[in-house]
């Protein structure tokens, strides 16, 4: 069954709205609603910096629970520090049946009493299934400037 908020809209703008609400719940610590965007089965992974720790070269997530716990924490303390905006670009989107990629740039900014600072930015790569009537995020990476992205990513593609 489509959910309702999707009625009428085609899989392209079903992702588009999934990649809106990514950042919108997010910011509004709405993580029940955010954690709905995963798969139970999916991986969160970030190339790491003050937010994320990591003992690799980028800090890893497996499955909905554990995505929620660690984002919604990290979250949790820098919005007690300061209002926290993810902005994404327009996406880039590759719909394949029941699975898609999607690829959009994004800057994470704290507004601060002094004013706005860009704290992050780059570009996330994601891949998508239908399930349950809707989309939702099968893999989401965070490729940082400087950051070699992993080699299993499919660049962004050219047409």
């Amino acid at each position: 069954m489509t959910d309702p908020a999707n009625a009428g809209l085609s899989d392209i703008d079903r992702i588009r709205r999934v990649v809106a609400q990514y950042s919108q719940l997010l910011d509004d610590q709405r993580f029940e609603e955010w954690g709905d965007l995963f798969t139970e089965d999916a991986e969160f992974s970030s190339v790491p910096g003050g937010h994320l720790a990591a003992t690799g070269p980028a800090a890893v997530f497996q499955g909905r629970a554990a995505i929620v716990a660690a984002i919604s924490a990290v979250q949790r303390r820098l919005s007690a520090e300061h209002p926290v905006l993810h902005f994404g670009g327009n996406p880039i989107i590759d719909v394949a049946g029941r699975s898609a990629r999607a690829w959009w740039d994004f800057m994470v900014l704290y507004l601060k009493a002094g004013g706005t600072e860009i704290a992050h930015a780059g570009r996330y790569y994601a891949t998508l299934r239908h399930e349950d009537g809707r989309w939702r995020f099968t893999r989401r990476v965070s490729v940082r400037p400087g950051h070699a992205p992993p080699e299993d990513l499919a660049p962004t593609p050219g047409r």
